[in-house]
């Protein structure tokens, strides 16, 4: 997936990132939860997870590259770990954006910030933006819309522009999760101002497919095409 972003990068000369996710599992899943097979998300964290070394490996990938990397920590022992990793920029997730403890972790690190909004109402933006604004180098938000795959009609662009009037002083984007034949979202947020783009892409291997939000090579090549 590094190496995909990085072509799509120098073909098409932009700025790209690749975002890790990171979770102390340990203290992250509650004991009684812990080895749950019925649990979608407790599945796929404890067998997708990567040590420390795995993941320095992947940073130092992204850095040769001349990529970005961003990760998003979901507790504030992850925080500490980005330090440590060297990465870049921190992401915070939607369902972490009331989370103090996580944010204050995040801000004392003194690290440029992404903050995803799905689901939020404008109180808490509000609030979000008050408290990093002035706490960390750079701050951005990510218009969202938490549903997977999202519908056209189900996007509501009109609030990025709305977020662009509320906040001149913060970049704002637009995270997608559109199915990868739909194409509206991407020109509809590049229309209304964003100066950042976020997708899902995967690369389908032996037994696995790409979930339905999610951008193959080609499709990631050609979504580039028409954000440009």
């Amino acid at each position: 997936i590094i190496d995909i972003v990085a072509n799509l990068a120098k073909k098409h000369q932009i700025n790209a990132a690749v975002k890790l996710q990171l979770r102390e599992l340990e203290t992250f899943i509650h004991p009684e939860y812990k080895g749950r097979q019925d649990i979608k998300h407790i599945k796929r964290f404890e067998s997708a997870q990567l040590n420390f070394q795995e993941l320095e490996k992947l940073v130092k990938a992204i850095h040769e590259h001349h990529l970005i990397s961003i990760a998003t920590p979901f507790d504030e022992f992850s925080v500490a770990t980005c330090h440590t990793l060297g990465i870049q920029i921190l992401k915070l997730a939607s369902c972490s954006a009331t989370d103090w403890p996580l944010m204050a972790a995040m801000a004392k690190a003194r690290k440029p910030i992404i903050a995803s909004t799905g689901g939020l109402n404008i109180s808490d933006i509000d609030h979000l933006v008050s408290f990093f604004y002035k706490k960390v180098p750079a701050l951005a938000l990510m218009h969202c819309v938490s549903l997977y795959p999202t519908p056209n009609e189900r996007i509501h662009m009109n609030f990025l522009g709305k977020m662009i009037r509320r906040y001149p002083y913060v970049k704002v984007g637009y995270s997608g999760h559109e199915s990868p034949e739909k194409r509206m979202g991407v020109m509809a947020a590049v229309a209304k101002g964003a100066q950042i783009l976020e997708r899902h892409i995967g690369l389908p291997a032996e037994g696995i497919k790409l979930n339905s939000y999610s951008l193959d090579p080609d499709q990631a090549d050609r979504w580039v095409s028409i954000a440009e």
